[in-house]
């Protein structure tokens, strides 16, 4: 008894890009707020049960990030699309929020600008108040405020703050408040 068997090949393939499904990814996580430093901004679409497209799924666009700016979105028509994120000068939060034909990607991450290190020519010194009489009880406060080249605050300590002493008094303990401030 002999039978004849046929085969059939059936290819299955993803359905639409569900922009619930969809993912986006900034790599790194966060960049000097320096106006130069990039991050890599990749789309992944994927159908509404997170089969990865392969093939172009529609036209990426990003919303326009407010702490920087984001490159022309390459299609590269296998369901992913690149782009690349170019800092701004502010520290912040900026968030990379993706669209597919218009409609918002549910997966939205943000990428950190993080402050630079400590510029002497953009941080102050005050003092309050700015004049005291002469009787060797009187006293001011100082405060030193560190920031970056851009004019941004640090945040963390910025190190060790000394001051030369002083002809007419003398200048206590300085406290470092380890949020760039002393």
């Amino acid at each position: 008894q002999s039978s004849n068997h046929a085969s059939i090949a059936v290819t299955v393939t993803p359905g639409l890009a569900d922009v619930t499904q969809s993912t986006v990814t900034v790599s790194p996580p966060s960049v000097p707020a320096d106006g130069s430093s990039t991050a890599s901004i990749t789309v992944t679409l994927k159908d509404a049960n997170g089969n990865a497209l392969t093939s172009s799924g529609g036209t990426m666009t990003f919303d326009a990030p407010t702490l920087g700016s984001i490159g022309t979105v390459t299609d590269n028509q296998d369901g992913t699309y690149t782009a690349t994120f170019t800092a701004g000068t502010t520290s912040g939060s900026a968030t990379m929020q993706g669209k597919l034909d218009g409609s918002n990607l549910t997966s939205a991450p943000s990428l950190a600008l993080t402050v630079g290190i400590a510029d002497l020519s953009q941080s102050t010194v005050t003092v309050s108040p700015s004049s005291l009489t002469a009787d060797g009880s009187s006293t001011a406060s100082i405060t030193v405020v560190l920031k970056d080249a851009n004019g941004n605050a640090l945040t963390s300590s910025g190190g060790t703050i000394t001051f030369d002493t002083p002809t007419l008094g003398s200048i206590g303990a300085v406290t470092d408040n380890q949020d760039g401030t002393y």
